[in-house]
């Protein structure tokens, strides 16, 4: 089931009533407490005067903030609301409240959401499978090699590819080829954040605070694009920690690099299901 068709599902009344959101009836309209005013503004609304609820979702006058219920809903929860996977997660938690015979058409994946797994542009570029955009600092302050220029013929005439596509034009190789490219780049990033502010100026010091940011960004691109292969291993019946591990055993054969697996990896899955 796709994230959309969990949007047309759902009633925003439903969803708040579900999950405890004080709701005040004014004229035609429904009055909410704003539950993205500490996302945005930093402190909580203080009273359902200024947010309404729509057709499908919520507006606020006062912090501008609106969207559909699963924003709304994301908000609430605290819950992060970027990635595909991020979405997932929290229709997941609102299902359970206010829809549970949605959870089996959500838990049960299928060929219809393959539209859903595909990985943009900036994905495929910090991975070297697509022409960047603009440079990338942490790639010129670190050294990072390239993908195979025939490899990237192959895959960068588009700015996103499905991820199913990709993988089972080849899987062995294009498994061996994206997971260790991934833990190498979020490893790279994960240094530029455990270096000390006065080292990074002192070795970069026009680019310094850039590569922060970067780096930030970067961790959470290699999360997402690790959310959204687990994903696809779960259609699969496979067990990512041990796909993972295998290729990164493998590509240690190959080119050398010791890429160690994160510890935390395995507890990923159980904690977004």
């Amino acid at each position: 089931m796709r994230i959309s068709e969990v949007i047309d599902y759902g009633e925003p009344a439903d969803v708040c009533d579900a999950l405890g959101i004080e709701m005040r009836k004014s004229g035609s309209h429904i009055f909410i407490r704003c539950p993205s005013h500490m996302r945005i503004l930093g402190k909580e609304d203080k009273k359902p005067t200024n947010c309404i609820l729509t057709r499908k979702g919520y507006k606020c006058y006062a912090c501008g903030a609106s969207g559909d219920w699963l924003r709304m809903s994301a908000d609430f929860l605290e819950m992060p609301y970027e990635t595909w996977h991020d979405k997932y997660n929290v229709a997941i938690a609102v299902a359970k409240k206010a829809y549970p015979e949605l959870i089996p058409k959500l838990t049960s994946r299928n060929d219809g959401d393959k539209a859903d797994f595909f990985l943009t542009h900036k994905e495929l570029s910090l991975i070297g499978l697509a022409p960047e955009k603009k440079s990338d600092p942490i790639k010129e302050a670190f050294r990072y090699d390239g993908v195979d220029p025939e490899i990237r013929r192959k895959y960068s005439d588009t700015n996103k590819i499905s991820l199913t596509e990709f993988i089972e034009d080849d899987p062995e190789h294009n498994f061996i080829m994206i997971i260790p490219r991934i833990y190498i780049r979020k490893k790279q990033a994960e240094d530029v954040l455990s270096m000390d502010k006065e080292e990074l100026k002192e070795r970069f010091p026009y680019r310094w605070s850039e590569l922060i940011l970067r780096a930030s960004d970067m961790i959470e691109t290699m999360d997402a694009m690790i959310a959204k292969i687990k994903v696809y291993l779960k259609t699969k019946g496979l067990d990512y920690d041990k796909v993972a591990r295998e290729c990164l055993e493998f590509n240690k054969e190959l080119t050398g690099q010791d890429i160690p697996f994160p510890p935390d990896e395995g507890n990923t899955e159980k904690q977004a299901v």
